[in-house]
């Protein structure tokens, strides 16, 4: 599932792309399907079919615009990012500008990147080292630093 926020006349876009997670004998690598920067929905069509099952299950009324099945998808997605033994997690954010009237051409690329937490249950040794992978096309590891730096307002005062 995606989130989306809006900061200073941009909206915020996070998409969840890729989970690498062991636990309790189960072993998940779900990714979204396709590296297409329109359709991503891989993990978000993983978890509203969840939420929908747990929803039905327990023959509870809530569309999927509902605030209650938003709830389960997203505490399903907390579940598998952050409490299901986490190896490795993408994710991308984007920056829409509001002003714009086309939403292709305003889209800006802030930041991609696949972190590796070097977890591995049960073992002494880490899966990997920790690291952040951030990716060129997003401008690498100076692009999200500035990003950071910017959002945060800690720049250099000259």
């Amino acid at each position: 599932m995606g989130s989306n926020s809006e900061l200073g006349g941009f909206k915020y876009q996070w998409q969840h792309l890729r989970i690498r997670a062991e636990a309790s004998g189960v072993a998940l690598n779900a990714r979204s399907s396709g590296s297409s920067d329109i359709d991503v929905r891989g993990l978000q069509a993983l978890s509203k079919q969840l939420a929908k099952s747990a929803i039905e299950s327990l023959k509870l009324e809530g569309s999927e615009d509902s605030e209650r099945f938003s709830d389960v998808e997203s505490a399903i997605l907390r579940t598998l990012i952050q409490e299901w033994g986490t190896k490795s997690y993408e994710f991308r954010l984007d920056r829409l500008d509001l002003s714009s009237e086309d939403e292709l051409s305003s889209k800006e690329h802030v930041f991609k990147a696949h972190c590796y937490f070097g977890a591995k249950p049960s073992s002494k040794t880490p899966d990997i080292f920790i690291h952040l992978n951030c990716y060129l096309e997003y401008g690498g590891s100076h692009a999200a630093l500035e990003f950071l730096i910017n959002e945060l307002g800690i720049g250099v005062k000259k």
